[in-house]
């Protein structure tokens, strides 16, 4: 999901929102004794891209995040964000710098 003209706070809201409504309509994971509904993680990056800076760059930014929240093994969302200065997350989720 691309979010033009949305800062990491937005973004992250909209990260936990689409996590919120997967996890509201409860789908069966019939294969995972662990977790019996569908779940999953996402990774977002927030930032303003600099010239000539390939659109690849950005997306392997929110797949960094996307890796450390898949890593913590918990049902949330990871933010990447050039020089992020204040934790503004739930608490199931981190920000990267």
């Amino acid at each position: 999901v691309i979010l033009p003209d949305t800062d990491g706070a937005g973004a992250a809201r909209v990260a936990h929102d689409i996590l919120q409504k997967l996890r509201d309509l409860a789908l069966p994971h019939q294969d995972n004794l662990a977790r019996p509904i569908v779940t999953a993680s996402a990774g977002v990056h927030a930032g303003v891209p600099h010239a000539g800076e390939l659109a690849e760059t950005l997306v392997g930014y929110a797949d960094r995040a996307l890796y450390a929240a898949s890593m913590r093994a918990v049902i949330g969302f990871a933010v990447s964000m050039p020089h992020a200065t204040s934790r503004f997350l739930d608490s199931g989720s981190k920000v990267l710098r």
